[in-house]
């Protein structure tokens, strides 16, 4: 058997050729999207690294806000308290001073009834 030898023409090979030059193409933007993805997805878990820890933050002032929110509840209750504890001994020292002064007032009557 004869050995064939493939020989292209020109005119041939140039559909190859544009083939190739495609290839070369499409591979060089297949690699400029994979760049690019990878720069997104690392800008992705930083943004998603950095959201939770704004979540964190969130959380952690929330329960300080609680916490100071039933401070807030119990230091009204307590002012509420001793502000009725205040005008009870009010109460008492007005109902002391007019006895006392009553008193007083006895007093000097019967100093005045033994002079």
């Amino acid at each position: 058997m004869a050995r064939q030898t493939f020989q292209r023409s020109i005119t041939e090979e140039e559909p190859y050729i544009e083939i190739l030059d495609t290839n070369k193409e499409l591979c060089k933007e297949l690699e400029d999207e994979i760049a690019e993805n990878k720069l997104k997805d690392k800008k992705l878990k930083s943004f998603s690294r950095e959201l939770e820890n704004w979540y964190r933050a969130l959380s952690h002032q929330d329960s300080t806000i609680l916490a100071h929110e039933d401070e807030i509840v119990s230091l009204k209750s307590e002012i509420k308290s001793l502000k009725q504890d205040l005008h009870k001994a009010l109460q008492d020292l007005r109902h002391k001073s007019n006895a006392s002064t009553a008193q007083d007032i006895h007093i000097l009557r019967l100093e005045d009834k033994v002079d």
